[in-house]
């Protein structure tokens, strides 16, 4: 629909943007960005929505692609977008080992954002650690609910562009959300 769209690479502080454009190259420059960053330490939603908040003109869709592990302060900073009259939507992206659960044999689990790690048999883990995740998720989801926000579960294993049409023809199908 020739929107414009930009993008804000962050954890604790915005460290890349892509600037507001609604030209045929927009994506490509998108996706370079992308293919460049990674993810180095804590991500503090807080203080990064203040400053996009700032960054944004006027009201948009804010679209968060995160996997909210070690996301500091993200109810707080989701409030903030939602106060300045933006649409804001999570995909909370999953590998399908998060979901599933499905190891077995001794493992180490390493922290990709911390130093910290764990040895264990995950068949004992199995049970409470799904059951926390599914509390988690559910948490989120209904926090998600109060402040307007959707809320989509992604498994990194799903193709981009399936999520993206599911997304779009969900919000086609919803009635406008309160400002």
């Amino acid at each position: 629909q020739k929107d414009a769209v930009s993008l804000y690479a962050f954890d604790h502080q915005v460290h890349r943007t892509v600037a507001s454009r609604s030209n045929q190259h927009q994506l490509s420059r998108i996706l370079s960005v992308l293919e460049e960053i990674g993810a180095d330490s804590r991500t503090d939603l807080l203080a990064v929505a203040k400053e996009v908040a700032q960054a944004i003109p006027r009201r948009g869709l804010v679209v968060i692609f995160s996997d909210l592990l070690g996301v500091d302060r993200l109810m707080e900073g989701l409030r903030v977008l939602r106060q300045r009259g933006h649409d804001v939507a999570i995909f909370h992206v999953l590998h399908d080992h998060e979901v599933d659960f499905d190891f077995s044999g001794a493992t180490r689990f390493e922290g990709l954002e911390t130093e910290a790690f764990l040895n264990c048999n995950p068949r004992a883990l199995r049970e409470g650690y799904l059951a926390a995740l599914d509390e988690f998720l559910e948490q989120t989801r209904k926090a998600c609910g109060r402040l307007s926000i959707e809320y989509m579960t992604v498994r990194s294993s799903e193709p981009l562009d399936a999520v993206l049409a599911k997304f779009l023809a969900t919000r086609q199908s919803m009635p406008k959300l309160k400002r």
